[in-house]
């Protein structure tokens, strides 16, 4: 007997962005960049991506803003160049 599913939802979260009120918790904190990634399973084992969102998320309640891909990277170029300077700072 196989055991398939699909549906586990795994998330890779990037970093804290920017401070928002989020509607749903009422709640205002620093909301991060992530990656929410939907997996075919084969026996509870992730196996097969076949779903990729992009997303700003709010760390109390888990609810997030979908953006795009483009958005994506441009955030995580602004938070490399931020960590550089940072970095370059603490030299």
């Amino acid at each position: 007997m196989i055991i398939w599913g699909w549906g586990r939802v795994t998330k890779s979260k990037k970093g804290d962005m920017f401070q928002k009120h989020c509607d749903y918790c009422n709640q205002t904190l620093m909301w991060r960049l992530c990656v929410k990634r939907t997996w075919f399973t084969l026996f509870f084992i992730p196996i097969i991506p076949y779903r990729k969102v992009y997303c700003v998320e709010c760390p109390n309640c888990g609810s997030y803003l979908q953006i795009t891909k483009e958005q994506y990277k441009e955030i995580m170029e602004e938070m490399k160049q931020k960590r550089m300077v940072q970095n370059d700072e603490r030299e």
